[in-house]
């Protein structure tokens, strides 16, 4: 992959976000695993981005680019379930 592709590991990892925290994003999310910085940032966001206007999403995509670029890729992943649940509920 290139380097600037949002999908490649080296730029989803280079705020810190681990690539066993990649593979393990549902787990992290759904079912609170992990109680480290990253763990802890992605369920942030995942409770934080659906009320996230422009101005806040790019502070986000600036502070954390990698873990936010992660979060859309795992959530816009067809076969994660629960996601359109958790969502709805916010």
């Amino acid at each position: 992959m290139k380097g600037d592709d949002m999908t490649d590991t080296a730029y989803l990892t280079q705020d810190g976000l681990s690539e066993f925290d990649l593979a393990h994003l549902t787990e992290i999310i759904r079912e609170g695993h992990g109680d480290w910085f990253h763990a802890r940032l992605m369920r942030a966001l995942d409770l934080t981005l659906p009320h996230a206007d422009v101005q806040n999403m790019a502070r986000l995509e600036n502070a954390f680019p990698g873990s936010v670029a992660a979060y859309r890729i795992w959530y816009n992943d067809p076969t994660v379930e629960g996601r359109a649940q958790a969502w709805a509920t916010v």
